[in-house]
């Protein structure tokens, strides 16, 4: 498939405002039809999720997964791992997102995960806004991965080792 597929792999309840994710991706997805927001996990939330991507006419775009047991696979065939909370301790999907090489996107206001992403390096630390859509910051991030990344499922983008990053916290 030629898609490209930005991954979130997370618990389904507004802490990981994944909400603002699903808006953000709709800002932007006539814009890149090819582009696909697969969701991997479950929770509270997924119901208001499902109807938020249909009522943004999206459910065609918009991937819900459910809980998956063994996520590797899906790492390995993402372009780009999105975690959109606002509050972290140390997130460890995003640090299975990186041992697979994928660029990170999150906010720069986001404990535990701005210590796991370097800006420019790894990934793409944004600006939270009240809502991201409505500032195009994800347009702006996710298009820069899209001209800077292969398409290529696996690509070796993840240019900071996971054990330097552990090693700066501990």
């Amino acid at each position: 498939e030629d898609a490209f597929r930005l991954l979130c792999v997370a618990r389904l309840v507004p802490r990981k405002n994944v909400h603002t994710l699903v808006e953000a991706f709709a800002s932007i997805s006539d814009d890149f039809p090819a582009w696909k927001l697969q969701l991997a996990g479950d929770g509270k939330e997924e119901d208001n999720l499902r109807r938020l991507a249909a009522k943004l006419r999206k459910s065609t775009q918009v991937e819900f997964l459910g809980r998956v047991m063994e996520p590797y696979p899906l790492y390995e065939g993402a372009h780009a791992f999105v975690l959109p909370s606002y509050v972290e301790g140390f997130p460890l999907t995003s640090l299975e997102a990186m041992t697979h090489g994928l660029p990170l996107v999150g906010f720069a206001d986001c404990s535990g995960l701005n210590v796991q992403i370097e800006h420019g390096q790894n990934g793409l630390l944004v600006e939270r806004a009240d809502q991201v859509a409505s500032d195009d910051v994800f347009v702006s991030t996710c298009s820069k991965y899209a001209d800077a990344v292969s398409l290529v499922p696996g690509n070796d983008v993840a240019l900071v080792d996971v054990e330097v990053i552990i090693a700066s916290v501990c």
